[in-house]
């Protein structure tokens, strides 16, 4: 049902995800990091890890969407939401080598931005739809042996 717990953190996670793009990552020496890259004097910084970790975010975010509407299937539900988890666990790592990367081209300092955040809020928001999903099913179980 789209009107349970769980549909509201998903719906959350996936927007928190999409506002993640956005959203600067940070700055380097004055330089904000964005999903798009960093300009510098008029043009891009060309990082090895530009763009990278935007994939996997990417995929999460489809992934959330789509466990939003495999309400009927709770066991494949609960199934995506657990793989979003190894998602934003490679997006993360594949984000601090962005944003070392750039520390090393600018020669600076990092100043953490609200993008970098966004993604650890959407896994929570993720973590606690699996949560009530888990105790939807444990419901339906409890009532099924009661018949």
């Amino acid at each position: 049902m789209l009107q349970r717990i769980q549909s509201i953190f998903l719906t959350l996670a996936s927007g928190l995800i999409a506002a993640s793009y956005f959203l600067p990552y940070g700055q380097v020496n004055g330089t904000v990091l964005r999903s798009y890259g960093a300009k510098v004097d008029g043009t891009y910084l060309d990082t090895v890890c530009s763009y990278w970790f935007h994939i996997p975010l990417f995929l999460a975010c489809v992934l959330s969407l789509w466990a939003l509407f495999s309400y009927s299937n709770r066991a494949r539900q609960m199934a995506i939401v657990r793989s979003t988890f190894i998602l934003f666990a490679t997006a993360f790592g594949l984000l601090a080598f962005y944003i070392m990367d750039a520390q090393t081209v600018l020669q600076g300092t990092y100043a953490v931005g609200i993008s970098v955040a966004l993604p650890f809020a959407a896994m929570l928001c993720n973590w606690l739809a699996l949560r009530a999903i888990r105790k939807d099913d444990q419901l339906i179980k409890s009532v099924d042996r009661i018949r």
